[in-house]
């Protein structure tokens, strides 16, 4: 039982890993444009690249976010099972790790390139608001990311189980 539930959740993991993959390579695909001079540049291709910065600024910091979550799963092996206070501070920093992490895919995934051309109100509002929403995701990786980090760091370096 156990063993199918392991070999489970690893195809499930390579799932989602795929999905994010080809999430990215599809929206770099999508979303890259011409090089277009400052001058001739519409308010709507200004404000998606606007977006696109806050978007390419974070989105490198997947990668540490599933860094940081493989370490804290690992550390967390060394636990033992009657310290369910800091299980349960692992089982949070992982989940808002993976929280941020799916935010950024979710976000991506719903993400529209605007036709450039369109100047209308409604698609410089709907910027607007993609440019909170990938701020949000910016703060939310940003602040899960420094959290397990320093949880790690603190826990590793105080794990008796580490000096061997």
């Amino acid at each position: 039982m156990h063993v199918h539930y392991f070999l489970f959740v690893i195809i499930e993991r390579k799932k989602h890993t795929m999905r994010y993959i080809f999430l990215f390579i599809s929206f770099v695909a999508i979303t890259s444009c011409k090089n277009v001079p400052e001058s001739e540049k519409t308010q709507t291709q200004l404000m998606h690249e606007e977006v696109m910065r806050i978007h390419d600024d974070v989105m490198p910091k997947t990668a540490d976010i599933h860094r940081v979550i493989k370490r804290l799963k690992k550390e967390k092996k060394t636990i033992t099972e009657n310290n369910g206070a800091l299980l349960q501070m692992f089982d949070s920093i992982i989940k808002d790790l993976n929280d941020a992490d799916e935010l950024m895919g979710e976000w991506m995934a719903n993400y529209k390139k605007p036709d450039f051309k369109d100047l209308s109100d409604e698609t410089l509002i709907r910027l607007n608001d993609e440019k909170v929403k990938i701020s949000n995701v910016r703060n939310e990786m940003l602040s899960a990311l420094n959290k397990g980090t320093k949880f790690y760091e603190h826990i590793h370096s105080n794990n008796p189980a580490n000096d061997k």
